[in-house]
């Protein structure tokens, strides 16, 4: 789940006709939320980790 919205965000933010048409603070949700999301899945990620051993 995590990881889809993660990619899904990147997608946007990598589309050049959402960075030209958005509104900036738009935009900076987008960024704000994809670093949310990366943070996020890096601690799951690390979670996973500590539980396999």
């Amino acid at each position: 789940e995590v990881e889809q919205a993660l990619s899904a965000s990147l997608r946007r933010l990598e589309d050049e006709r959402f960075l030209q048409r958005a509104p900036r603070e738009i935009v900076e949700k987008e960024q704000a939320k994809a670093r949310e999301l990366r943070e996020r899945a890096e601690r799951l990620e690390k979670n996973l980790q500590v539980l396999r051993g």
